[in-house]
């Protein structure tokens, strides 16, 4: 079987990308059961999507950014040096969110509310 190189580390900054290599994943399963995704995606599609993030200047520093590839969205990170960390594929980037979504609202749910009312009355402690 022929198989694509693929890198763990996405891309470094002035680093030259081969057109054949590609990216893997970063999902390691902890989303789905402890499979690691085998999904790819080009190196240079994220290192081109990056280089325009940074040079649109909309923000800076080490960030979580979309890249739109083949009819999909993956989620990548990119570091203020020019380099890309890493990717999640449409897939994975979709259970982030969900799972991020329900975290989020699992802090604001009522359950939550009475316990840090209650944590707000007990008395200063001494230093």
């Amino acid at each position: 079987m022929n198989c694509p190189n693929v890198t763990s580390a996405a891309t470094r900054p002035g680093r030259l990308v081969s057109a054949d290599e590609r990216v893997k994943c970063v999902s390691s399963g902890y989303l789905e059961g402890g499979c690691s995704c085998r999904e790819t995606i080009p190196a240079w599609v994220l290192k081109d999507a990056w280089a325009r993030e940074l040079e649109a200047d909309i923000v800076s520093g080490d960030r979580f950014f979309v890249v739109a590839w083949m009819g999909a969205t993956w989620l990548a990170y990119g570091e203020r040096d020019g380099s890309v960390r890493g990717v999640y594929c449409p897939e994975h980037r979709a259970q982030r969110s969900a799972h991020e979504h329900e975290y989020r609202s699992s802090l604001s749910s009522p359950g939550c509310a009475p316990a840090m009312q209650e944590a707000s009355h007990w008395p200063p402690v001494a230093a």
